[in-house]
């Protein structure tokens, strides 16, 4: 099933997300649990990859992010509220969980037919500093499934 796949290590994970957003022409998904932004030199990785969702929501690519927001409800992340805050007058979808439960899911889906999925945050140390491993696969059919599930989500979530 899986006959194009990749695995990508600690740095190989951002310039490769960044240039399937660059690619996307109808829609992306996005489900992880920290989302930060930073004007710090480390912090610079992040906020292109954020310039490239703000980029590909104008040229009218439909960004759809699910994330943990910080509510009170432990594991809620504060990092996430100020990164909602930022997406607020660009066209990004960007979505928390309506319940206790915490979005875990490190996941990017590029117009249902190609998808990450791995253990990176979109966080300073996931990029910068920790050991992180994620896969991108190049598969319609595996990439429709999970934007489904993706999207079950998603319609269920709060609105930031």
């Amino acid at each position: 099933m899986f006959s194009n796949c990749h695995i990508l290590h600690n740095e190989q994970f951002l310039p490769r997300l960044i240039g399937c957003l660059e690619s996307a022409n109808k829609e992306v998904f996005i489900s992880t649990f920290k989302m930060q932004s930073s004007n710090s030199p480390a912090g610079r990785k992040i906020m292109s990859l954020y310039s490239a969702l703000i980029d590909a929501a104008e040229r009218g690519v439909s960004i759809k992010v699910l994330c943990n927001f910080f509510n009170g409800i432990s594991g809620g992340c504060h990092y996430n509220t100020h990164t909602a805050r930022q997406f607020k007058h660009s066209n990004i979808e960007y979505r928390g969980p309506n319940n206790s439960r915490i979005i875990h899911s490190k996941i990017a889906i590029f117009d249902r037919s190609i998808s990450i999925i791995g253990s990176h945050n979109l966080s300073i140390k996931s990029n910068n500093s920790n050991y992180e491993t994620s896969v991108i696969f190049e598969c319609p059919a595996f990439s429709t499934e999970l934007s489904y599930r993706f999207l079950q989500e998603f319609q269920n979530a709060t609105i930031l």
